[in-house]
């Protein structure tokens, strides 16, 4: 619990930086309350505060699928994924139930947008407490559970594929070499994409009818599978962007 409070402090802080630079073509789109003002703190129900932070449909349609994106990952309750036991549960309510994930899955461009867009991103923070920061540890938990899901995989080329790989390959090395900014969380959504984008695919499949496997609890539930696998999953994937 006090893990989350940080982070909601956190994605709070992001939220008032970019509602105090207002509303741009690039910038996202500014949602008419949030946690931490008096608005927000109004709303007595979850349905409340859900259908509050929904996008207007007119502007919704005239999106530009980067400013999407950049709406999508400020969306007020996104953090409420750290309430769920299973993380990929969490993700999984919040692209049913927010509209602007819904349209952002269908976009055509939404694979070389989102690839623009995690490229951008630089796990080099010097403190995970770095207020207002968009590289922030949680949004590159929140981008790579987007870039696992396979409604998004499947419309993948292999060549952007490959490119995901090799960005996600060096964010995760990074990561690594910053244990006390970023968590084994931030980690393991590195390693869920590269597991889903090279031996998922490619070669050893998890056991289903093993709750317990190790592999399918990584991928059902994205649970550290061990260093073994980790090592294996780094290996294949270093072979597939050869």
């Amino acid at each position: 619990m006090k893990v989350f409070a940080k982070i909601l402090l956190l994605f709070t802080s992001l939220l008032t930086v970019q509602a105090i630079e207002g509303q741009t073509t690039e910038s996202a789109w500014n949602y008419p309350t949030h946690p931490g003002t008096n608005e927000w703190s109004k709303l007595e129900t979850k349905k409340e505060k859900m259908d509050i932070c929904q996008i207007p449909d007119q502007k919704l349609s005239k999106m530009s699928t980067d400013t999407l994106i950049k709406t999508c990952f400020s969306y007020p309750l996104l953090p409420d994924i750290f309430f769920y036991d299973n993380l990929k549960v969490g993700f999984e309510s919040k692209l049913r139930t927010f509209n602007g994930f819904k349209e952002l899955i269908l976009r055509k461009d939404v694979g070389a947008s989102l690839i623009k867009f995690y490229k951008k991103m630089e796990p080099n923070l010097s403190n995970k407490a770095d207020l207002g920061d968009p590289n922030s540890t949680f949004k590159f938990v929140f981008v790579e559970l987007l870039l696992a899901h396979p409604s998004l995989i499947v419309n993948l080329t292999e060549n952007q594929k490959k490119e995901i790989l090799k960005e996600t390959l060096k964010k995760y090395n990074c990561k690594k070499e910053k244990p006390e900014v970023f968590s084994i969380l931030n980690q393991k959504t590195s390693l869920l994409i590269m597991y889903l984008y090279t031996i998922k695919e490619k070669s050893i499949s998890p056991d289903l009818n093993n709750p317990n496997d190790n592999l399918t609890l990584f991928e059902k539930q994205v649970i550290y599978p061990g260093d073994s696998i980790a090592s294996l999953i780094i290996e294949k994937t270093k072979r597939s962007i050869n």
